[in-house]
């Protein structure tokens, strides 16, 4: 399976979420009936008034959540590609090293250390820097910034920025980077 492939399974997954839960949103008419008590709406003791209002929100804070724990998930899934295919280059940098760098070089006998590997670029702001001018600018910034938002969601909104780019869009991005690469 090829890793677009993976991508699409992956968003696949994500829109099927958020269509249960607009599936569930939907079937929510009273949130003290007998499908908001099994799926466990928390509004217990609310007043009546209130409720749908409630549901309302409680629907909008688990869409806004599948949209942050999708987003961790992709550009998990994003680093998980990219530190496989550096490993797969550092061994083949690695053989063509030592298989080329041959006395009287200096260094011969350790050349092959040289060469970066997954301890080298141990992180996904490593990657971005291994990548950030051998990609279009344009595409280097979307990198910096879905990483940025990336360490946001991750960290609690103590580091890194909050981007608006979609879920969508971010998928195309790293797809993108992927085929570069």
């Amino acid at each position: 399976m090829s890793e677009n492939d993976k991508f699409r399974e992956l968003f696949q997954r994500y829109i099927c979420l958020k269509r249960i839960c607009e599936n569930a949103r939907e079937r929510v008419s009273n949130p003290g009936d007998k499908y908001a008590q099994k799926i466990e709406i928390p509004l217990s003791g609310k007043k009546a008034v209130n409720r749908k209002r409630e549901v309302a929100k409680y629907f909008d804070a688990l869409y806004f959540k599948i949209d942050e724990l999708f987003f961790l998930d992709i550009v998990a899934h994003f680093e998980q590609i990219v530190f496989n295919e550096i490993n797969n280059a550092s061994g083949q940098l690695k053989g063509i090293v030592k298989e080329r760098y041959r006395k009287p070089a200096p260094f011969n006998k350790i050349a092959a250390s040289f060469v970066k590997d997954e301890e080298d670029i141990y992180s996904l702001k490593n990657v971005y820097n291994l990548l950030e001018n051998h990609i279009p600018k344009s595409l280097s910034e979307q990198l910096s910034a879905i990483i940025e938002h990336r360490n946001f969601i991750a960290h609690g909104g103590r580091i890194g920025k909050q981007s608006n780019n979609s879920v969508e869009n971010t998928v195309t991005i790293l797809s993108e980077i992927l085929r570069r690469i």
